[in-house]
């Protein structure tokens, strides 16, 4: 039995055509299409601090929180402080950050970097392509 152009054309056309449906077309999962989210979790709202201390929370990402960045704005006069980069966890599941070191600066009040007051955190993860989790805040006094 001899074949011809047709049929061996006919059998490539088919060869192909289950090819391209045995195939996933897309983006793949190597692509990150989802934002960080963050949570702050110490201390607690509305929680009087006195001296140095520490702000904790957790994050999570599809492909990995990579940064959490703290700032600090004082109710009263305006003043920010920051940015104050995190501690990741090598989970990528928590973060910390130490706070109101002891400072050697003369104008800093109480020699506490912070002085008494209402202050606002707030706290941001971002992830290696580029997404942010948008702002998460607290008040402490």
């Amino acid at each position: 039995m001899k074949k011809t152009n047709s049929t061996l054309a006919f059998l490539a056309f088919i060869v192909i055509v289950i090819n391209l449906l045995s195939c996933q077309i897309g983006l793949g999962s190597s692509v990150d299409t989802e934002s960080p989210a963050i949570a702050i979790e110490y201390p607690a709202a509305a929680s009087c601090i006195k001296g140095e201390f520490v702000l904790a929370g957790s994050c999570s990402d599809d492909k990995g929180v990579t940064s959490v960045s703290v700032s600090i704005t004082n109710s009263t006069t305006f003043k920010t402080y920051g940015p104050y980069e995190a501690t990741v966890n090598s989970k990528k599941t928590s973060w910390s950050v130490n706070l109101n070191k002891a400072s050697t600066d003369s104008s800093a009040a109480n020699g506490w970097s912070f002085p008494d007051g209402k202050y606002e955190v707030a706290v941001v993860a971002s992830d290696q392509a580029g997404h942010s989790s948008g702002e998460t805040s607290r008040v402490l006094k």
